[in-house]
């Protein structure tokens, strides 16, 4: 599978800023970002009832993958909507995704985390995207499990291609809506945020030496399963834990003691 190289470090949220600044002489900003270089993404992922792709992950299976509704708002509203497909293979991360051509999806639903599977395919044309989703529906019966959101904030290498970095704050899920982060719960303390290299080859010696600099050090981190565990712990996730749940319900003790 052609993919992508994928490093996560969760990092003090000034310290990561901080980096984001030293970035500019070798980056630009994303077209797509505020004056602030910031956009906000709210996804809903889906899983099996049995929470499938948690436990993947967990599990640290080989062959693992997401699927998710990812909407960028904009002023409290959505202004762009995509099916997409994350897939890991090891160390390489992939991503497929296609662009609903408008949202009426969302005008359909009081509730986005009800939206059921099938209903993503009704304002697509047919595809790679919607087949494999399809098929992965008739696997798993997959069901809306969480939404989660964060503040991004993107960096693209100048002269290297396909290096993007991106630091997200306020981390929340719990929410019902797309476009609406009211009764959000934080599942990353505010104070901390996730800094990504995505790159399609090895890092650049010259951002190398900024991350060390800093002292970060890569870690283990799902944000899909990290908004899973704090809706479990808080009894108010919709797909179900299975017995085995409680060791996963604790949080990463390398990450809770930053």
């Amino acid at each position: 599978m052609a993919g992508r190289h994928e490093l996560k470090y969760v990092v003090r949220r000034d310290q990561g800023l901080e980096l984001m600044k030293e970035l500019e002489p070798y980056c630009e900003q994303d077209e797509h970002a505020d004056e602030s270089n910031l956009y906000e993404v709210a996804s809903i992922y889906y899983d099996a009832p049995a929470l499938r792709f948690f436990y993947d992950r967990e599990e640290s299976v080989g062959f693992r993958r997401k699927v998710r509704l990812r909407g960028y708002v904009k002023g409290g509203q959505c202004t762009a909507l995509f099916l997409e497909i994350k897939e890991k293979h090891k160390h390489t991360v992939a991503k497929k995704r296609i662009k609903y051509p408008e949202l009426s999806l969302l005008q359909r639903f009081n509730d986005h985390t009800a939206i059921p599977c099938l209903s993503l395919l009704e304002d697509l044309p047919d595809g790679e995207v919607c087949r494999e989703v399809s098929f992965l529906n008739g696997l798993f019966d997959l069901v809306p499990t969480c939404l989660i959101r964060y503040q991004r904030r993107t960096m693209i290498g100048r002269g290297e291609a396909g290096l993007r970095i991106t630091l997200d704050t306020d981390l929340t899920t719990g929410g019902s809506l797309i476009y609406s982060s009211e009764s959000e719960l934080h599942f990353l303390d505010p104070a901390l945020a996730v800094l990504e290299v995505k790159t399609n080859r090895a890092i650049p010696l010259w951002l190398q030496s900024l991350l060390l600099s800093k002292g970060f050090s890569r870690v283990r981190y799902s944000k899909y399963c990290e908004g899973v565990r704090l809706l479990g712990s808080e009894g108010i996730l919709k797909a179900g834990l299975n017995e085995n749940a409680s060791p996963l319900m604790r949080r990463d003790p390398l990450v809770a003691n930053l």
